[in-house]
């Protein structure tokens, strides 16, 4: 994930409580998010929330809220296609710099939603999932499924030649019919 996304995978554990404003002696470090749960459930919609906190005039709640917009609408999609407050603590720590180790969250959601769409006899594309980060994952795994003239560099993040090639005009179903029967594979 590291490699290929620059997601930390070092840090400070993401959990619930999130409390990652403050240090070891409970001095206060950075700025809070201040929008409270009870406010962005009220606006959970994409297109409420969008309405409500688009003409927030402070600089750094501004920041956060579209740091939870964004790690719901891309990185951890949901059913309800809402905004959960329960990111608030992970764009909290994105703004302020914090050293969380967000890898291992963003990939546990990433291998959560591709046994969700591939388990069943029939793909469920319908699941909400980050399926763009599910193409560029299966991409680098599997070198049949991109061009055959990329070459993945080892010196920077992996996900920049994949974004910049042209794209293989092949279907999310396509990608995830070929992991679905990659059962065994052959280490090279």
């Amino acid at each position: 994930m590291a490699q290929i996304f620059r997601f930390k995978l070092h840090g400070r554990p993401v959990d619930a409580v999130g409390d990652y404003h403050r240090g070891k002696n409970c001095e206060r470090l950075a700025k809070k998010f201040t929008v409270s749960p009870t406010t962005i459930n009220q606006n959970c919609s994409f297109s409420n929330y969008l309405k409500k906190f688009s003409v927030q005039r402070d600089r750094d709640p501004q920041h956060m809220l579209f740091l939870l917009y964004w790690l719901n609408r891309f990185v951890f999609p949901n059913h309800s296609s809402a905004i959960l407050h329960e990111y608030r603590h992970i764009a909290e720590a994105l703004h302020n710099h914090i050293n969380v180790g967000h890898g291992p969250t963003v990939l546990g959601h990433l291998y959560r939603n591709l046994h969700t769409a591939t388990m069943d006899n029939l793909l469920n594309i319908s699941a909400p999932s980050a399926f763009w980060m599910i193409q560029i994952l299966l991409q680098v795994y599997f070198p049949e499924l991109r061009f055959p003239d990329i070459v993945l560099p080892e010196d920077q993040v992996i996900t920049l030649p994949l974004m910049s090639a042209e794209v293989p005009k092949r279907s999310i179903e396509e990608y995830l019919t070929f992991f679905r029967h990659s059962t065994k594979r052959a280490i090279a």
